[in-house]
């Protein structure tokens, strides 16, 4: 969440993004859409994307900083792209990378999904997506 009034305001602020627990209430914005007591998780965060637990620990992107944390501390940290997507899945992560829409000059190309062994960090594949952005990674139900 971003504590934001104008369209494209992040943009301009940057680390003003944080984590909520809407766990315990059933309107965590209040009724008239705003609550002062917003139980935060994490603040100062750069455009926050992602969320997943594993192994009893939250994982969320810092898209901005092209990181990824874990509970609150930075966990792996990557050269390029805009980190989106983030998918545990039998002792794998997949981590969406997509090419912002608004990326620097020369960073161009299709999004990418790295799949990483978890204990190690090695990196296993790297699958090209027709595609500049990525949101969400899902697996279909078995």
């Amino acid at each position: 969440m971003g504590n934001f009034h104008n369209t494209r305001e992040y943009v301009k602020r940057g680390a003003d993004g944080c984590i909520i627990d809407i766990t315990n209430d059933l309107y965590p914005f209040g009724t008239n859409g705003f609550n002062v007591n917003l139980n935060i998780v994490y603040s100062g965060l750069s455009d926050p994307h992602s969320l997943t637990w594993n192994d009893g620990n939250l994982y969320y992107a810092e898209s901005r900083k092209r990181s990824i944390a874990k509970s609150g501390k930075e966990f792996l940290r990557f050269e390029r792209g805009y980190i989106r997507g983030l998918l545990f899945k039998n002792g794998s992560l997949f981590i969406g990378v997509s090419t912002s829409r608004h990326a620097d000059y020369g960073e161009c190309g299709n999004a990418d999904i790295l799949h990483v062994f978890t204990k190690t960090l090695e990196r296993i594949k790297q699958y090209t997506i027709p595609a500049k952005e990525i949101y969400s990674i899902i697996f279909p139900l078995q």
